[in-house]
Formats: structure tokens, sequence, C-alpha cells
């Protein structure tokens, strides 16, 4: 594990265009595990996964989400990466670590509201060469713990 002062240099490191590069190709498959508030139990349906760079800018990509049971809730957003490389999208670059092996884990953060409350949520991501999750923390607005909302696990 790095050191804080480590651990506070890759973050002011940034994301690289590169490093959202290795995730496009092929699709990634796999899952969704989510916390169900009507039954307050998880869930898991079939999951995808697509990035897609933007023709005319290095730092742009489409994602699309797929959910083939559940086609309804297919979504696209396009994400850009800032010129410093903190902010992915609308989120918050906080921790940044590239692995000796070639795997790379980064954390995100950003404001909304989880089940009509006021929250922060954290992302975790980890890639490897053949796996990516995306691991989706919330923490309520005058709570002090963050809580597994869902979990993305994807392979090719």
């Amino acid at each position: 594990m790095p050191s804080d002062a480590a651990s506070r240099e890759q973050a002011a490191a940034g994301l690289e265009p590169g490093d959202i590069n290795r995730l496009t190709g092929a699709p990634w498959v796999g899952t969704l595990t989510y916390k169900d508030y009507s039954s307050g139990k998880p869930t898991t349906i079939e999951s995808s996964f697509m990035v897609t760079p933007v023709p005319g800018d290095p730092a742009a990509w489409k994602f699309g989400y797929g959910y083939s049971k559940e086609p309804h809730a297919d979504a696209e957003e396009v994400v850009r990466l800032s010129a410093d490389g903190r902010t992915l999208g609308d989120e918050r670059v906080i921790a940044v670590e590239r692995g000796a092996d070639g795997s790379l884990r980064f954390t995100t953060e950003s404001e909304g509201d989880d089940d009509g409350r006021p929250s922060l949520f954290r992302f975790e991501h980890v890639s490897t060469r053949t796996a990516l999750t995306r691991r989706k923390l919330v923490r309520f607005e005058g709570e002090s713990e963050f809580f597994e909302r869902h979990i993305y696990r994807w392979a090719r």
C-alpha cells in the first residue's frame, strides 16, 4: 500500500487519456448488483459496458451501459476528462494508482440525491486487461459512513 505522500502524489497526477482509452474496444460483459431499496436485498442483473472514443476529441468518450433483460434501462453518456486529469465527467478524481502489473485503480466523487436524500457518491474503479469493476458507495448527508449502493463486475 502506498504511503500517504505517495497517495497524494498519485491523486495529484490525475487520470490521463490513455487510462480511459484502455477501456475501449470489445464490450465488457457481466453483472450489476445493486441494493434494492424496496426489499432491502441485493439484486443482480446482466450488464454490459462499452467505451467508444468521441471522434475529434481525444479527451472524450461515449460510455454505454446495457441491460439485456431490461433494455429500457440502457443508457449512454459522453464523458470528458479535464486537461489536468482531475475531473472525469461530473466526478472529481480523488485517487489514482497504477499497478506494476498494468492494473489501474482510481476513485472519483460527486454529489447528488440517492433515495430522495442529498448524498456524496464515491466511485471505485479497478481495471486489468480482462476485468473491470465500478463500485458506487453512498454517504447520506449528515451521516459518517458510506454503504455500497451497487457494483458492476465486467470481463472480456
